[in-house]
């Protein structure tokens, strides 16, 4: 069987447990390491014992091994690669110069900088805490200095 590990900690006892589709899975007394939050795995299991509330039977993980890419790394849960974050960021750079955004060689950094930014915090966003950015919760004061919500024209733009 295939997952992704959405969660990874320990009962009350001290015995080792992971969740995957929202199924709880512990581990056999011959596993020796644990995957990571993240990590795409493949594994085998066993049910035992009667079932226990939301959790179902529980299950026993007896092996467990990561998929791994083409490249022979460990997949994980995002299947984009830090080389699809150049891609887009390169075609954002370029597409502002070509439409003469940039101005100069002083603001084409600046410019890398701002869109790697804003592409690699949407995707650690989606895989840890919550992007501040899209927190309703935030002061009124967070949001001082920055330029007025745009409004619209009434002519349907």
């Amino acid at each position: 069987m295939q997952g992704i590990v959405k969660e990874s900690s320990q009962t009350d006892s001290g015995t080792k447990y992971i969740t995957i589709d929202n199924k709880r899975y512990y581990f056999g007394r011959d596993v020796e390491s644990f995957p990571d939050v993240g990590q795409k795995i493949e594994f085998e299991y066993n049910e035992f014992g009667e079932a226990k509330g939301k959790w179902g039977k529980p299950r026993s993980i007896s092996r467990w091994k990561p998929v791994l890419d083409a490249a022979g790394k460990p997949e994980t849960g995002s299947t984009v690669t830090d080389a699809d974050i150049l891609r887009s960021v390169s075609n954002v750079v370029g597409n502002a110069c070509a439409a003469g955004t940039v101005k100069g060689p002083e603001e084409l950094e600046k410019w890398f900088v701002a869109a790697w930014a804003g592409f690699t915090r949407r995707t650690k966003s989606m895989n840890a805490a919550p992007d501040p950015e899209l927190n309703d919760e935030l002061p009124d004061s967070f949001y001082e200095g920055l330029p007025p919500p745009r409004r619209s024209s009434g002519a349907g733009f």
